[in-house]
């Protein structure tokens, strides 16, 4: 009886210290939201923004008919070397670097991704053939004097990429 309620005890004890995470595919303002601070280092302004999104990641994934591909992880920008680049004084690019293998994929789409200029094709040492791309694929391209966001989800009809947000509560 003493083991029995030891462990309830126990397991009582770490569900209530238990965190849950929430994990939702990102709506266009959610991505506004984390690209307007690109470009600009951490500062006391940007504190605020920093204790509301500190609980949050991204990350996308790349499918094939709905089966997941890969998956990688966004990086914020704050805190870590950031994978966006300011091509012009009012476009900001959230990029990500990825490398697919296209043995399991159907002839037609092998052929679409190959055909790709931003993709290249590598063959591994074990002989497996691989897509990767050439410098990075741009996932979001914001242009904040438009306000608007391009996505470019699409490498290819079957192959497409989600992005998602994590959040820890």
């Amino acid at each position: 009886m003493k083991t029995l309620l030891t462990f309830t005890l126990f397991i009582l004890s770490i569900s209530s210290y238990a965190q849950t995470i929430e994990r939702t595919e990102t709506s266009d303002a959610e991505l506004l939201e984390y690209l307007q601070l690109f470009g600009v280092y951490f500062e006391e302004e940007h504190e605020t923004h920093y204790e509301k999104t500190r609980m949050w990641s991204f990350e996308y994934v790349i499918f094939y008919n709905s089966k997941p591909l890969y998956r990688g992880d966004i990086l914020k920008n704050y805190y870590t070397y950031p994978s966006y680049s300011n091509n012009t004084h009012s476009n900001y690019e959230l990029s990500v670097k990825f490398l697919l293998p296209i043995d399991d994929l159907d002839r037609e789409t092998q052929l679409e991704l190959r055909e790709n200029e931003r993709l290249k094709l590598l063959t591994g040492k074990n002989g497996k053939k691989y897509i990767r791309t050439r410098d990075k694929w741009p996932i979001i391209i914001y242009n904040y004097k438009k306000k608007n966001i391009e996505k470019y989800f699409t490498l290819s009809p079957k192959v497409t990429i989600k992005v998602y947000k994590t959040i820890l509560k």
